[in-house]
């Protein structure tokens, strides 16, 4: 053996004669200059390549296997050339300035709730909202409630490409480029749920499973409100809350003034009502995309988009995850509602849909501070790396897994906390006989089940959600789609068996395993990624 390893160490230095020190104090330096100190073999690794160092290189040129092995004997005269670290005053913000930076961040984190709330309010105010009505009966809330799943499904993927690909040419300030892609992904979004639409028509043509009137009011609430969310996507990715606010509010508005003021039919004043407020929303993103396109001064005028196979690759996995989140949420009540014998394939339960509802009121300050997690990790993460010598990559994976923690910790008090005072205000409400019918649910067998597996379904997902913020900021994209893939399978799964072999609403407990199957699988790769935070944001950014 001792042989045969002196004859290829001959044999390679023959072949590949290795570096001298000149070459690798050189690469050293280059290294330094551009990155700074190294945190880790990961990071010199990474420079080399981003300097064309290949595999072959570091064969020929310097005598090691890879570009990793030559990236170890640089990390150690990088090393050398590390000051000594010097003590840092950790300027820290006063703790009001610190609560008033976390409420902004959990009020725009919460913001998402804000349209649904007012749905909510209009719905308790006047009996009805811009897809709702307490007068509709079973079949006519069975078709709309599964034209809204539905669409959010459909158009999940689209609000996720559209939320990334946003951002990474507004934030540069090429807003000439922001404004196609905005139009084109919109424009995709509503050509997606159009093709869906068509093929739900083929299959309703094959089977007749709805009569036809009810199908085609279901199949309009479905275009315009996918729609709507295609809108509301792209005000919540321009930063417009105030615009979807105002679009909510008109539209609703106008439902009120058609329905109860001119005595116009409930679907023509839903459907008119969704239509202006899709066009206020519209309109909104035009003036705005346009004003900030002809700001575009200099070479960013110039900027090109990527080519259609590299951003069709870079959005691949938001796309999915957009869609395989809203199927996750949703998929518990197509399993649930179709379970029985009904005039419908699927039909709308209320004391299911009110427990599910309530449990993810309870969840919202949990939901909102995911912002906060987002906004303090992209503000800390260089802090960090910066105050923590390049010699401790240790102490730096040890400070991070510490601020993961910390954020875990908050929000599942948050969760839990929520959801104990939620319960105890509807029971007291109920208890009070404030809330009338639905006071009658609320005692009932049913709701306040649904409302424990589905709080506890909705905790697991927000501590999924918290996971996914960490690897989405590291660019690991599909490890949370395909994360979320088996949440979905585990959910449908689960949820067809309980439902079919006991009560309906047993469905829900598939929402609660899927869950905890999507925080645990992103739990594991979260850590997984902070220990390698150092490369990975060296790498992505």
């Amino acid at each position: 053996m001792a042989a045969a390893a002196t004859t290829l160490e001959i044999r390679r230095a023959l072949a590949t004669p290795a570096a001298d020190d000149a070459q690798l104090d050189a690469l050293a330096d280059s290294v330094v200059e551009i990155a700074g100190v190294p945190v880790d073999v990961w990071a010199v690794a990474a420079t080399l390549e981003s300097r064309g160092v290949r595999d072959v290189d570091a064969v020929k040129r310097y005598g090691r296997r890879d570009v990793f092995d030559l990236a170890d004997e640089v990390y150690e005269r990088c090393l050398q050339r590390a000051p000594e670290p010097q003590p840092q005053a950790v300027q820290r913000p006063s703790r009001r300035a610190a609560a008033v930076t976390l409420a902004k961040r959990m009020a725009r984190g919460a913001f998402f709730f804000v349209p649904l709330g007012l749905q909510i309010v209009a719905l308790v105010l006047f009996g009805y909202s811009m897809w709702a009505s307490v007068h509709f009966n079973g079949a006519q809330a069975s078709v709309i409630g599964m034209a809204a799943a539905l669409s959010f499904v459909v158009t999940g993927g689209f609000v996720q490409a559209l939320g990334y690909l946003g951002p990474q040419f507004r934030e540069p300030g090429k807003f000439r480029l922001a404004e196609r892609v905005t139009w084109s992904t919109l424009g995709l979004g509503m050509a997606g749920a159009l093709l869906v639409g068509g093929l739900v028509i083929c299959v309703q043509a094959a089977v007749s499973a709805y009569p036809a009137g009810l199908f085609r009011v279901g199949l309009l609430y479905y275009a315009l409100m996918a729609s709507l969310w295609l809108a509301d996507a792209a005000l919540y990715m321009l930063r417009r809350y105030v615009a979807m606010v105002v679009a909510t509010v008109v539209g609703i508005a106008a439902v009120v003034a058609l329905h109860g003021g001119a005595g116009l039919g409930i679907y023509a004043s839903q459907w008119l009502g969704l239509g202006i407020s899709v066009v206020i929303s519209l309109g909104w993103i035009g003036v705005v995309l346009h004003r900030q396109a002809v700001t575009t001064r200099g070479d960013l005028r110039l900027a090109r988009l990527p080519r259609r196979a590299a951003l069709v690759r870079a959005v691949a996995p938001f796309f999915a995850w957009g869609a395989l989140y809203f199927l996750l949420l949703l998929s518990d009540r197509f399993v649930g509602w179709s379970a029985g014998n009904f005039a419908l394939p699927v039909w709308f339960r209320v004391p299911y849909e009110l427990g599910l509802d309530w449990a993810l009121v309870a969840v919202v300050a949990s939901l909102a501070f995911l912002e906060q997690t987002v906004e303090e990790f992209a503000t800390r993460i260089v802090p960090i790396e910066e105050r923590v010598p390049a010699r401790d990559a240790h102490g730096l994976h040890l400070e991070l897994t510490r601020f993961y923690l910390r954020n875990l910790a908050a929000c599942l008090t948050l969760a839990v906390g929520g959801i104990a005072v939620a319960w105890f205000v509807l029971r007291g409400l109920a208890a009070d006989g404030g809330l009338g019918a639905v006071g009658t649910q609320v005692r009932g067998a049913v709701t306040p089940a649904v409302f424990g597996w589905g709080a506890l379904g909705y905790a697991l997902l927000a501590w999924g959600l918290l996971n996914a913020t960490f690897l989405f900021s590291l660019l690991r994209p599909w490890h949370v789609a395909k994360a979320i893939a088996v949440a979905v399978v585990v959910d449908i799964a689960v949820g067809l068996w309980l439902s079919r072999s006991g009560p309906y609403w047993h469905s829900v407990i598939g929402l609660a395993c899927g869950a905890a199957v999507f925080a645990g699988a992103t739990t594991v790769l979260a850590l997984r990624a902070l220990r390698r935070a150092d490369y990975l944001y060296f790498a992505a950014y």
